[in-house]
């Protein structure tokens, strides 16, 4: 099969309690990502919620006017799908706060090779990013829709004030720069090198990494996002600023009330 969707929902949070239960601008972090695998998959692509938690089972069923088992009823590592999307209850060691999102998608990838069913292609759609444009969503289906063998891409955005050449580790009482910028120490922001940061927003995995243990490759294709897009959400300053957004920036994202664009 082409590709599928997965989005990593665990219940818990190391940083801020719940997280991607969340909500910014009245819809959790979860069923706002849920609604771009939507849109990004349509009706052809297959999305699967990923959760060690009863109470995103329960606002899952509820947001999408499904009935379901209990969640107690339902074991570990089990797969219940409603056609094109499925939803996976996770084991407590995939749940963990050291636990990583790589390991989940292996733990699937078993359980669906054991249902006789593998995808060239996957693609992670974190719930920390409150928001993804229609535009930028087309643009990734059109790469899962073409791919084939596809091996690596993820979304980045320009790295600012926040550059290597300005930051340093401590040593004692000092302070030591990082390495490899001696020539830009003075140099003013805009004339910097240009670096880029993972924002987390989109990640398409060949199959073959996956299965290897990787989420990206060396040298992975790219995706270049802006702010508002690129907003990652890890602290409660993250979700101040995601909730503060103007509509005219995100008008794109299909979550928002009174968008430009139709669902």
């Amino acid at each position: 099969m082409s590709s599928i969707i997965i989005i990593p929902a665990r219940g818990g949070s190391k940083g801020v309690i719940k997280k991607n239960k969340r909500s910014v601008k009245g819809v959790p972090l979860f069923l706002r990502t849920l609604n771009h695998a939507q849109v990004l998959a349509r009706s052809s692509l297959n999305v699967c919620i990923s959760s060690d938690d009863g109470e995103t089972w329960e606002l899952f069923l509820h947001h999408m006017n499904l009935e379901g088992e209990k969640w107690v009823d339902i074991e570990f590592n089990e797969l219940i799908q409603f056609g094109n999307i499925w939803f996976h209850k996770r084991s407590p060691e995939l749940s963990r706060d050291n636990s990583l999102i790589l390991s989940s998608l292996q733990e699937i990838r078993l359980i669906l090779i054991s249902k006789n069913l593998i995808f060239a292609t996957w693609c992670l759609l974190q719930p920390t990013t409150p928001f993804r444009s229609r535009t930028e969503l087309e643009s990734i289906r059109k790469i899962l829709e073409e791919c084939g063998s596809f091996e690596s891409l993820v979304s980045v955005t320009k790295v600012e004030d926040s550059h290597p050449a300005r930051m340093y580790t401590i040593k004692g009482n000092f302070l030591v720069p990082v390495p490899g910028y001696e020539q830009f120490y003075y140099s003013r922001r805009q004339d910097l090198p240009a670096l880029y940061i993972r924002d987390g927003g989109f990640y398409v995995i060949g199959d073959a990494l996956v299965k290897d243990g990787f989420q990206y490759s060396h040298s992975p294709k790219h995706i270049l996002r802006d702010w508002p897009w690129s907003i990652n959400i890890d602290t409660s300053r993250d979700f101040s600023e995601a909730s503060t957004v103007d509509l005219e920036f995100v008008a794109d994202d299909p979550n928002e009330k009174g968008a430009k664009y139709e669902s």
